[in-house]
Parts: structure tokens; sequence; C-alpha cells
């Protein structure tokens, strides 16, 4: 026995005035899988083709099985625009980047991976601010991709927002133990020429070589260094 596999366009109402032709009918024999073909334009102006359904609103099937005559319906999905904010501190200086520009069309799903900022030179010494990532708000945490949910379907748009965060410096203080009669306090403390942000690992430095602290004369001797100094 055979039946016929029968494609509709099912085109959302915005695009109705869009050509898409569908796949021509299929006469397939009976218990057989079918392999589903796709419409002519998969990419409206606003919307994008998910699949096929065996209803107008259903879930989107990857096969079926012809046991009797199947009629198909195109299932539209919303197109989402990704755009981004530089969210800059106030206090922020140097040249200020610009934000990428996504031409993607991305559907409920879809999973989006965050653009370079551009324009930005981490190594650039005039910056006071370090860019690390995208967050999905304001405030927010670094991510490393975003999936399209379906907040973002109804605000038609997910934002992300840029993290920045301050240059720290770590400098090195002698710290010479008070005495009450004068000594002969001698060698140099190391500088430390990286810059460092909220989170990063600090190499601790060592005595230096050339010149160490606790010289000869000194009846102290140095035994490293402390982030809270103890008198």
């Amino acid at each position: 026995k055979k039946y016929t596999i029968n494609y509709n366009i099912n085109l959302p109402e915005e695009n109705s005035n869009e050509s898409v032709t569908v796949p021509n009918d299929m006469i397939v024999l009976a218990n057989t899988e079918v392999k589903l073909r796709l419409p002519s334009n998969t990419d409206l102006n606003e919307h994008k083709f998910k699949g096929w359904s065996l209803t107008k609103d259903g879930d989107v099937i990857e096969r079926c099985i012809a046991t009797s005559d199947i009629a198909l319906y195109a299932i539209w999905y919303k197109c989402i625009n990704v755009t981004y904010e530089l969210n800059l501190p106030n206090d922020f200086e140097g040249s200020i980047p610009t934000v990428p520009i996504d031409n993607n069309k991305y559907i409920l799903g879809d999973k989006v991976t965050p653009l370079l900022l551009n324009n930005y030179d981490e190594s650039n010494k005039e910056y006071n601010y370090k860019f690390c990532g995208w967050s999905l708000t304001e405030t927010g945490e670094i991510i490393e991709n975003a999936a399209i949910e379906n907040e973002h379907v109804q605000s038609n748009s997910l934002c992300l927002y840029a993290v920045w965060k301050k240059y720290r410096y770590v400098t090195y203080n002698a710290n010479f133990p008070t005495e009450e009669y004068p000594l002969n306090r001698t060698g140099e403390v190391p500088i430390d020429t990286n810059r460092y942000v909220e989170g990063d690992i600090v190499t601790i430095l060592q005595n230096s070589e050339n010149n160490p602290l606790g010289g000869e004369e000194d009846k102290d001797k140095f035994c490293g260094w402390t982030s809270d100094i103890e008198k």
C-alpha cells in the first residue's frame, strides 16, 4: 500500500507575502521511514525554519513512518537579535573600544558565542580597567556562551554587557623593624611592573640578588613577605 506525504508551508502571518516553495508531495510505501525535505527558503525576514511538525503549532519531528497519509506543517521560529553594550565604568580611562555587531539570526534554543570587543588592546597602558568578557546583566558573572530562551523571544533581543575589572598594582615595603638606636638598613625591595585584576594570582617576587634586604650590617634577617604587616 502507498501513502501521500504533503508539505504545508504554514507561514507566519507577518511573512505571508514572502516567496517560499514547499517540497513536492511524496508517494511512499506503507511503513516506510520518510526523509524530510527542506522548503526553498529557510530564512525569512523575521523568522527561521526550524523543521516539520504533524500539527500547525506542534513539536518538530526529525522523521516519520508512513502508516497513513501524512500532512507536515513547517514550524517557523522568531529570529532574535543579539546586541552588545560597552557598560563602561564612570572612571574609565583610555580610548573607547567599540562593541561588535552580530549579523547572525538566532532562534529559540540556539547557542550564542560572544564576539570579541573591537579596537581594544589589553597591553595598552592607558587603560585603568581590563575587559574580562561578557555578562547577561550589567553586574553579572562572565559567561562563555548564552542560550536563546523564551524571555529573549518575548523581548525580541538578547543583550550582552561588557565586564570590566579595575587594574591593581602590587608594591613591596621593606618594613624594617623600629629600633631605639640607628642601624644601617640595606637592600632594595623588588618592583613588580605587572597589572592585576580581582581574582588574579600574584607570584611573590624574590629578594633582590644584587642588593638584597638584610645585608651583613643588619642584625635582623629578611625572612619573606606578608600581606598583613605585623609589628
